[in-house]
């Protein structure tokens, strides 16, 4: 699609993170009463627990980089491996201009990569629709509404890979969420599961991240995307691998008055407001990023299981802290978000891709970008 018309910002505008500095999670927090998922967000940092030395690796997008695709400008970026592809990595609200609501609008776009060497920093080869990143499907972007499809992630099942896109009109009102399919690496896209409403789940089935276990389950976590009147909160289900288009054949983990287990009505594993989130099986553990708004910061959790506790651990650390802008350094990013964890990565030596969007300001609408970050140590107990 073209859409050279300049989007206002107002149309577009995502909710800002702040630009006060956080020196990043408190020491130590009051333990919980009460089974898995209730009481406080904040941790119970273990004697000696340390969070792990977290660093830029590069830029994976903006002028120089990525403007040759026709995405200047962009966030997100998920990345998935592919059958035939490398790694496809898609993103968000993309524009051809040199800051966020310029140029011709899309999404999700995508781009592909070969890339093995993650510590020298992800390389494009080409994008979805060739030279020019095209939006993996058609629908037309009207400024006036500002309506938009946001990816939040996507897995890979067998040959055909799976993406969950929550339409927002603007943003971050919720019409609705979809999900997609692909059995060619991404270059076409069918829908497979239309309109879930955005109450499904108590209106916590919206921003949507995924894990595939060695047992041919999926497990999910889900929480309402951010915005005033959402519903907050993580919550848990699976579903088998052949059937994740079937929302009838997710089975929940919740709390039943007396004890934690599946075939419930799910209920919040972990309370508080979160953003984007990234569930992956790893080194015969689990791991999930997520941003955590009330700070706001890109955290961490490695657990033994998906249904593990995720209150009471020790095993929470944080990757990026907001800071204000003109004080970044290493992982002190400003208006931080995102958080994905790149394919190749292991709990020992871990990247991920953070994204950040400068929304005030008389030169707002850049940095919009997706950046590299490499964190050491997340196996260290």
């Amino acid at each position: 699609m073209s859409n050279s018309r300049k989007v206002s910002r107002r149309t577009v505008l995502k909710a800002s993170l702040g630009t006060a500095a956080a020196a990043g999670v408190a020491a130590a927090a009051g333990s919980s009463a009460g089974a898995l998922g209730g009481g406080t967000t904040r941790r119970a940092v273990a004697a000696g627990a340390i969070d792990p030395p977290v660093y830029k690796v590069a830029d994976l997008t903006g002028p120089g980089i990525t403007d040759r695709f026709g995405m200047h400008s962009t966030d997100l970026g998920i990345p998935v491996t592919t059958p035939g592809r490398g790694t496809l990595f898609v993103f968000g609200d993309t524009f051809s201009g040199p800051r966020a609501g310029e140029g011709d609008w899309r999404s999700p776009t995508g781009l592909y990569s070969r890339t093995t060497d993650l510590n020298g920093g992800v390389k494009w080869e080409s994008a979805v629709g060739g030279g020019y990143g095209r939006q993996l499907w058609g629908y037309p972007h009207d400024p006036g509404v500002g309506n938009t499809v946001l990816p939040t992630d996507v897995i890979r099942i067998g040959d055909s890979l799976f993406l969950f896109a929550t339409a927002c009109q603007p943003f971050p009102r919720v019409i609705f969420s979809e999900i997609w399919r692909s059995d060619d690496s991404g270059e076409s896209w069918h829908l497979v599961t239309r309109g879930i409403p955005a109450d499904h789940l108590g209106g916590r089935f919206q921003m949507v991240t995924w894990g595939l276990g060695n047992n041919g389950t999926v497990y999910v976590y889900s929480t309402g995307f951010r915005g005033p009147g959402n519903a907050r909160g993580i919550i848990l289900q699976r579903v088998p691998a052949d059937r994740i288009h079937d929302l009838g054949a997710y089975d929940g983990w919740g709390w039943d008055g007396g004890q934690w287990r599946w075939g419930v009505a799910p209920t919040p594993i972990l309370e508080g407001k979160f953003g984007e989130m990234c569930l992956r099986p790893m080194d015969g553990q689990w791991v999930v990023t997520f941003l955590n708004e009330d700070n706001p910061l890109i955290e961490a959790i490695v657990m033994p299981t998906p249904d593990a506790d995720i209150v009471h651990t020790d095993r929470r650390r944080t990757l990026v802290v907001n800071t204000a802008w003109g004080t970044e350094i290493a992982n002190r990013v400003a208006q931080p978000y995102g958080g994905y964890i790149l394919p190749g990565s292991s709990l020992r030596d871990f990247h991920f891709a953070v994204s950040q969007w400068k929304t005030d300001g008389p030169d707002k609408g850049w940095p919009y970008r997706v950046m590299q970050f490499r964190a050491l140590g997340l196996d260290v107990l």
